[in-house]
């Protein structure tokens, strides 16, 4: 069975879909920070970026630098599987995705910022505990419950004093991270109640 055909099939009811979606939504983004952690991936994970747009801060899913060049690409996770009967599932055309530039700042703010420069390379070291936030040339990470924050110049990482990050950023860091914290918490709390189920469900079915 190829990935595709695991949720679209033909005869199969609409729920089914549906529900397989959902499910895998909850945790398409862990599959990606798996991929990215594993060593021979060419990308490094350096966190969530937080980028600026019409005077508001937006927070997306993924900063990636390339290990040889050092690159570094904000991403934008999209994963609309049984959307509009899996209409987006497979993308062929830009055209497909005008609905979020129609109905989403975050994606707006996504485009724009891929016409410009507005992060720089860095050199940073992967944790199994860590999330990070970059706004133009400052960054945060949260490392093993260790708050770090740095600057860049001419494509140099520093880091500095948390007293050294203007307010306005700092407090878009300190957002951002508090929206990182309440999705996992969310994510966590779908995963226990599904496994949850499966046990209520496993017992009825023992005793009947």
């Amino acid at each position: 069975m190829d990935f595709v055909s695991l949720f679209k099939q033909d005869k199969a009811d609409r729920k089914r879909g549906k529900y397989l979606s959902r499910l895998f939504g909850i945790f398409s983004e862990d599959i990606v920070r798996i991929w990215a952690a594993d060593e021979k991936c060419h990308y490094e994970d350096l966190g969530r970026p937080s980028i600026r747009f019409e005077d508001k801060t937006y927070t997306l899913d993924f900063t990636f630098q390339h290990k040889q060049s050092r690159k570094v690409y904000i991403v934008e996770q999209k994963c609309e599987i049984e959307f509009q009967n899996y209409k987006f599932f497979i993308l062929n055309k830009k055209e497909q995705l005008s609905h979020h530039i129609k109905a989403k700042k975050a994606f707006m703010a996504f485009l724009e910022a891929a016409k410009k420069n507005i992060i720089s390379a860095s050199n940073s070291n992967s944790s199994n505990f860590e999330s990070g936030y970059s706004i133009g040339n400052y960054s945060y990470k949260m490392i093993d419950g260790e708050q770090l924050y740095y600057t860049y110049k001419d494509g140099e990482k520093k880091e500095v004093n948390r007293v050294s990050i203007p307010k306005d950023i700092l407090k878009d860091f300190e957002k951002s991270a508090d929206e990182y914290e309440d999705k996992r918490i969310k994510r966590k709390n779908i995963l226990l109640g599904i496994l949850l189920v499966i046990i209520i469900a496993g017992i009825l079915i023992y005793f009947n």
